[in-house]
């Protein structure tokens, strides 16, 4: 018969082999007035699975069950991202990628129209043709970051470059309207909202393609993705639920 010391050993050595990071304090009532409808894919730093300390997937909440897993190629260094409670946004925990050729693939999603990221840029990751993506596909580049200034966007549209379809659309930064080709990236969390004029895809975050010098350098705290585009008092909903979350000012 098996005492209850070997149990808890046993169950030890369960969560050490694959443990998921409890949720962290929600702001209600306001996660209550996100939508749900269109709601494809959402990921966020309370909501990760480990295994030895190396963070292999993160999951979705959305109800899709589409997780955001690590592509194996890209299992080392197994510290990229560290999981880390950013002490000027309410302790939340949030990804923190060191900029090393790390991604999370989750299945395609080609009919984004609306997208929220809760990211900010490392300074130190700041320069000239420094494209770091938040936000990637395995094939196409409909998300592609600025190489000059460190801008959100970039400024040329495809082939082979920003999404037109991203470059007329409307962009927002803690709520206010911006120009995302022309706005770089924020050093502290912030809240970036993107409404596309038509369907954009991705499939995998933290990286451009399979480009080793294109990876993500700096915090991931969430990301949501919708199929449709969201109304003004929509997106201002998940936008107060999520700077409320992270303690972001306007």
């Amino acid at each position: 018969m098996l005492t209850l010391a070997m149990l808890a050993v046993g169950a030890g050595l369960v969560l050490n082999a694959c443990s998921s990071t409890p949720d962290f304090t929600e702001p209600l009532p306001l996660l209550n007035s996100v939508p749900r409808t269109g709601l494809e894919l959402w990921v966020s730093g309370g909501k990760v699975e480990q295994n030895n300390g190396m963070i292999t997937a993160i999951d979705d909440i959305s109800g899709n069950v589409n997780d955001a897993r690590r592509d194996p190629a890209t299992s080392r260094p197994a510290t990229n991202p560290s999981l880390v409670r950013d002490a000027s946004t309410g302790h939340q925990p949030v990804l923190r990628f060191s900029g090393a050729n790390v991604a999370f693939q989750f299945k395609r999603i080609s009919d984004i129209r609306t997208a929220f990221w809760v990211v900010s840029k490392d300074p130190a990751s700041f320069g000239f043709r420094s494209e770091r993506f938040v936000l990637g596909d395995t094939q196409t580049n409909d998300f592609h970051a600025g190489w000059t200034n460190d801008t959100i966007f970039n400024t040329d549209v495809n082939p082979g470059h920003l999404s037109q379809k991203l470059k007329d659309g409307k962009t927002w930064l803690n709520g206010q309207p911006i120009d995302a080709t022309k706005t770089p990236f924020p050093k502290q969390l912030c809240v970036i909202s993107i409404i596309s004029t038509g369907p954009v895809q991705a499939n995998q975050l933290a990286r451009d393609r399979n480009m080793t010098g294109r990876a993500w350098q700096g915090d991931i705290a969430e990301i949501m993705l919708y199929n449709v585009p969201l109304s003004d008092t929509d997106r201002q909903a998940v936008e107060k639920y999520l700077m409320a979350k992270y303690s972001i000012k306007p």
